[in-house]
């Protein structure tokens, strides 16, 4: 087989293809972890209204303080996932990359998930009808802790780092 011109269009250098396809791999799983947060961040905003419109026991459910403490939680996890989503972006294609990002896309879907469930419970019953989008958030943001590397194996790649900075301690 001849390649014309192919010395051109080499996209990493001999030698350097798996590293380069990793360095894509962890591009993809920051977007997860953005497209998480996004995913968050809607899911609360309709809670939000939902229980801003909604009136029970004589009050709006916004105003029910299990609900208020709920959803707070979530903009808490939320605010953690953007920030390890930014960190994570900052560090590509530096050596405290690939750790950065796993840490942000084992987080950021399973917050996603949780985020998501809690939501449709704000709703009740509305929560998995289709006129709110939770039921498909829910499913969405399962697809989106295994797409690009499970949470096992985001685990993993945390792991294997705490293994080599346990090693790199001094004996007490």
């Amino acid at each position: 087989m001849e390649l014309d011109g192919a010395p051109g269009k080499v996209l990493a250098p001999p030698g350097q293809g798996m590293r380069a396809a990793l360095a894509a791999i962890d591009v993809a799983r920051c977007d997860i972890a953005a497209i998480a947060c996004g995913l968050l961040a809607e899911a609360l905003d309709v809670a939000l209204g939902y229980a801003r419109d909604r009136r029970a026991f004589g009050q709006r459910v916004l105003d029910l303080q299990g609900i208020q403490w709920a959803l707070a939680d979530l903009a808490t996890d939320l605010e953690a996932g953007r920030l390890l989503t930014r960190r994570a972006a900052e560090l590509l294609g530096t050596p405290g990359g690939p750790v950065a990002v796993a840490h942000a896309k084992r987080f950021c879907p399973d917050a996603a998930l949780r985020g998501a469930i809690a939501c449709s419970e704000v709703l009740g019953a509305y929560g998995w009808l289709h006129d709110f989008p939770l039921a498909r958030f829910i499913a969405l943001a399962k697809m989106l802790q295994v797409v690009d590397g499970t949470t096992e194996v985001q685990r993993i790649v945390i792991a294997r780092e705490l293994v080599r900075r346990a090693e790199g301690l001094g004996t007490g």
